[in-house]
Order: structure tokens, then C-alpha cells, then sequence
């Protein structure tokens, strides 16, 4: 925990019991909320098995088989495909390999789960991300929606210990020693550029979900006038 900056590093990995695990956790849950009124949608994040063997084919039959456990019991799946935590990186933001990621992903859900919302996770922009960098995002977006994704999420947790997070460096340089992703109060300003980009690309068509560095109502405001049409907030 960086309390001075409203930061936490993470680098616990991908540490859970699996897809099967959780399926038997979504079970209880949905039978516990049946026929209450008002209950909250459910959304699942999956992503690939942290695993270097596994890539190409057999990661899209990976992420597949985590789709095929959990869809039954949640409104909408967040697709991760910028998650930091798996041993390899960013297997699926390589624009071949997404492309067939949500082609595979999608046809399974027209064919057996149609009611069920795909969202895509994004990464936060790098520290001076240029033109270009915006660009191929916009194309990214706009393809994932042609193929048939619901919406986005946005942004994921930070690798990068660059200036314009505004650390705190009282300590020196302690930031760039720890590994992990950043999450918290410096993510805020990217999340916003990212949800403002986003939203422009795909002309509002689409639901973005707006998360980082969100303290307060203010913050949550920001993120919903730069596009967002939810808030994600994490308790820990």
C-alpha cells in the first residue's frame, strides 16, 4: 500500500481455486438472490490461465472454457484481455490475437448464451502516449464493436512509475524498485483521457464502465462527463 499517494501495488498474480471454483460460488449466490427484488446484475471478470505454455489456439480455448463455466450465472462477462498479472503480459491486446479471441468468444455466446453482455477490459494509456498510440485504440474499439462487443471497461491497473502519476518521492526512488501494477488515485487522469478517447471512437454507441482513482463523487463525476455510463468501485 502507498497510503501517501492512495495507491496500491499489486503483484499477487492470478491466485484463485479457477473457473470451476467460482461456478459453484455464482450458483449459491444466484440461488441465494432468487426471486428478490432489486438485485444488483452480476459481471465476471475472466481472463487467461497465468500460464507462458499457453497461447495462441489453445489461450482462446482457455478463455472459452472460463466463458463457458461462469456465462450461466452473470449478467455481462468483462473480458481481460490487458490483465499484467498473467506470467507472459498482455497476451490478447496484440490486435491478430484479440481478433480472434472475440470472434471466438462471441459466436459461443450467440450460440449458447445470448442474453449475456461481453465487455472488453482495457489497459491506461502509457505515460506520453502520442497520436498514434490513440489511434490504433480507436481502431482497436471500433472493431471489437463491429464484431459484436456490448461495451468496455476502463482502465486497468499501471506498470509504469512515470511523472505524470505524481508519486510521492520523499522516499527517493522506492517506486521503481517495487514491481506491480498501480491502482488508485494516480491511475485517475489516464482513466479519464482513455474513457474520453473511448467514448469519442465509438460515438457514445456503447456502455463504457469508468474505474480508476475513484475516491469521491466528484471523481465519479468526472469519469461519467468524459463518457462513462457506470462507475466501478473497489472496497478492499
Amino acid at each position: 500500500r502507498l497510503p501517501r499517494d492512495g495507491a496500491v501495488i499489486n503483484r499477487m498474480g492470478l491466485n484463485n481455486r479457477g473457473a470451476e471454483s467460482l461456478r459453484g460460488k455464482l450458483q449459491s449466490m444466484s440461488a441465494l438472490l432468487n426471486g428478490r427484488r432489486h438485485t444488483p446484475p452480476i459481471g465476471v471478470n475472466i481472463t487467461k490461465t497465468p500460464s507462458p505454455s499457453i497461447e495462441d489456439d489453445a489461450a482462446v480455448a482457455d478463455m472459452l472454457a472460463t466463458f463457458d463455466e461462469v456465462a450461466p450465472y452473470a449478467a455481462y462477462i468483462n473480458v481481460n484481455i490487458s490483465c499484467p498479472n498473467t506470467a507472459e503480459g498482455k497476451t490478447f491486446e496484440d490486435p491478430e490475437a484479440l481478433d480472434k479471441l472475440l470472434r471466438a468468444l462471441l459466436t459461443w455466446r450467440r450460440d449458447n448464451f445470448p442474453d449475456k453482455a461481453v465487455l472488453v477490459k482495457l489497459s491506461p494509456p502509457p505515460a506520453g502516449a502520442d497520436e498514434k498510440y490513440f489511434e490504433g485504440v480507436s481502431a482497436m474499439v471500433r472493431k471489437a464493436v463491429e464484431i459484436g462487443v456490448d461495451g468496455f471497461v476502463m482502465v486497468n491497473t499501471v506498470s509504469d512509475r512515470a511523472e505524470d502519476l505524481g508519486l510521492d518521492r520523499t522516499m527517493g526512488d522506492i517506486h521503481h524498485r517495487e514491481k506491480g501494477g498501480i491502482s488508485g488515485k494516480p491511475v485517475r487522469q489516464r482513466a479519464i483521457n482513455l474513457v474520453r478517447h473511448v467514448y469519442r471512437a465509438t460515438e457514445g454507441k456503447v456502455p463504457i464502465i469508468g474505474c480508476g482513482g475513484v475516491f469521491t463523487a466528484e471523481d465519479a463525476y468526472r469519469l461519467i462527463r468524459s463518457g462513462a455510463s457506470l462507475i466501478q468501485a473497489r472496497l478492499a
